[in-house]
């Protein structure tokens, strides 16, 4: 709507107003069913990869969390990996 001109459809001087009437005969451009769905099947699509990320993002801290206790813990080396350091 912010592209195209509506001045006409407004009325009043001191305070301009769109009434209900001309709002209604306002035509609001779309575009053709078939690229409609195009669009639907392209969001779909970037849905479904925005949830397996998410899920692997998920994965990922988790293991990361995982890893950090061990090293906390002094469990992620062995006694003779320690030494060999």
């Amino acid at each position: 709507m912010n592209l195209q001109d509506i001045s006409h459809l407004i009325t009043g001087s001191a305070q301009p107003k769109l009434n209900q009437k001309n709002l209604n005969s306002f035509m609001v451009p779309y575009p053709p069913l078939e690229l409609q769905n195009e669009f639907y099947e392209k969001v779909e699509k970037i849905e479904e990869q925005r949830k397996v990320f998410e899920s692997s993002l998920l994965e990922l801290e988790n293991l990361y969390h995982a890893l950090l206790q061990k090293s906390f813990r002094g469990e992620l080396f062995s006694e003779e990996e320690v030494s060999i350091i």
